[in-house]
């Protein structure tokens, strides 16, 4: 069989594998970009496995979601599919339980301007793109299944789905939470200026029974060290910082319940019979040009420099090497795009040019007294 043709094989074997996951997997780790609305915003490595010749399931492993999405969005995007598929597609019971509001009253879902995929606009003027992708019944196009019905087709009880739910209805209350600065006692400090929504978003974490002194509101609004002898220093934070405990909250608790996912995917990629072999396909997701880039961007943009160095230097450069040694053509090997200089850029050190890489020289500005994240 030709090379073409087996490559055709396996990418219907993987499209009819994941066909089955991809309305759920790409709800909670998909989102609208000004590239594409529909992109995939962490990275995946999938193992497609067989057994004499043929695909018997596979195994799915992440890393690298995109966190920074849910507290930041450029222009003309969306935060994660999953909060606008929930708050507009959610049941009546739902609504009520959680105390849902519009999409439009959530400042996360709004930063970016964009809380449609306007090309799903019909002729009447109605975007349901949103209500249908949560709601719609499991179909043999995953483009036509709901996230609803995938979930219960890999499986997962009520209960659990229910779970989701709050967690989503959670870390999007938690976005909304504000505070203010005070000064008690000589102390800069801060305090929670919606109180009524951080006892909501208590209770649904199961945290109201805990004293004002341990309280969510409390926590968020302290920095806690644990020294020597089990001893708990408490230092107050100002409403900058609060802010930004609160933002590791929600991302911690999204990129944990995304970790579920991954689980939930891998009950349908079971194999049903033992794997000999298996062909494992990287997928990282793409660079996005963005008007005003993060420190957690440039982090993941990097991230992704060195995974396709790695590969260039096993496949490209380590073959070259064998070939040669063995005496074998190495011009059967193609050319390829070495990014070693921007590896170094970023990380790298020049000594006889006296060039530091960006990583090493944050390193040396965060010890001096006067730096700051804009200078």
């Amino acid at each position: 069989m030709e090379r073409s043709s087996i490559s055709h094989k396996v990418a219907e074997g993987v499209a009819k594998l994941v066909g089955g996951v991809s309305p759920f997997l790409e709800s909670f780790g998909n989102a609208k970009t000004v590239m594409n609305d529909n992109s995939s915003r962490f990275g995946k490595f999938m193992k497609i496995q067989f057994n004499k010749g043929r695909i018997v399931g596979g195994e799915a492993e992440h890393y690298l979601l995109e966190k920074g999405r849910l507290s930041y969005q450029g222009y003309d995007e969306r935060n994660f599919h999953i909060f606008y598929f929930f708050l507009k597609g959610a049941t009546t019971e739902e609504r009520k339980r959680l105390n849902l509001k519009k999409v439009e009253d959530y400042p996360m879902l709004m930063m970016g301007n964009s809380p449609i995929i306007v090309h799903e606009t019909k002729s009447d003027g109605t975007n349901t793109y949103d209500v249908d992708r949560m709601n719609n019944k499991l179909s043999d196009d995953p483009d036509d299944t709901g996230c609803r019905a995938a979930l219960t087709h890999a499986k997962v009880s009520v209960k659990e789905q229910q779970n989701m739910w709050t967690i989503v209805a959670v870390v999007l209350k938690l976005g909304s939470l504000k505070f203010k600065d005070v000064n008690a006692k000589g102390v800069d400090g801060s305090v929670v200026k919606n109180m009524d929504l951080a006892n909501e978003i208590s209770k649904l974490m199961g945290l109201d029974h805990l004293p004002k002194e341990e309280s969510l509101a409390q926590m968020l609004c302290i920095y806690r060290r644990k020294v020597p002898g089990n001893k708990i220093i408490d230092s107050p934070v100002n409403a900058k910082q609060a802010e930004d405990q609160k933002n590791a909250l929600l991302k911690d608790m999204y990129s944990k319940m995304f970790d579920e996912i991954i689980k939930c995917v891998n009950r349908v990629l079971v194999p049903t019979r033992q794997p000999e072999a298996f062909v494992g396909i990287l997928d990282i997701f793409g660079f996005e040009v963005f008007k005003k880039n993060s420190m957690e961007q440039l982090c993941i943009n990097f991230a992704n420099e060195k995974l396709q160095n790695l590969f260039n230097y096993n496949v490209f450069v380590k073959e070259r090497e064998t070939y040669r040694g063995e005496g074998l053509p190495e011009d059967v090997i193609p050319d390829f795009r070495d990014n070693t200089p921007c590896c170094n850029l970023v990380s790298g050190t020049y000594k006889k040019t006296k060039i530091v890489g960006i990583f090493t020289k944050l390193d040396d500005l965060k010890s001096q007294k006067n730096a700051t994240d804009k200078k």
